[in-house]
């Protein structure tokens, strides 16, 4: 469906919360790091990632994640899936998990859960 709005898309609750984010950037096809950084989440699910940068990243590219949540860090992969140019050098990429080890996933889901009890994990 070409008009299905977003939230009926969604396979995954979101949670908004802001998360610190270290990011490397790899462009598609390609297996050395374009860039490196620090980034905030601004929503969460088991799904994806919603972060806020300040640098140009190409939609397709593939970023490795580390995010903070507690006393933890997730690892994952994530495709960039969408980009929105907020400020000239403010960006929103919306990132879908395409690697992420089970327990980290567990992680997740569980500091979602603990914030969100709305959640149907």
């Amino acid at each position: 469906m070409a008009n299905q709005n977003i939230s009926e898309r969604r396979r995954f609750p979101r949670l908004n919360s802001l998360n610190l984010v270290s990011y490397k950037v790899y462009p598609a096809e390609e297996a050395v790091a374009a860039s490196e950084g620090v980034a905030r989440t601004l929503d969460m699910s088991a799904g994806g990632v919603m972060i806020q940068i300040n640098e140009s990243v190409d939609a397709q590219a593939i970023l490795d994640l580390m995010i903070a949540i507690g006393d933890d860090i997730i690892q994952a992969k994530g495709l960039v899936v969408h980009v929105d140019q907020i400020k000239s050098d403010v960006y929103d990429l919306g990132i879908q998990f395409i690697d992420i080890y089970p327990d980290q996933l567990e992680l997740l889901m569980r500091y979602i859960e603990k914030r969100d009890p709305n959640s149907s994990g």
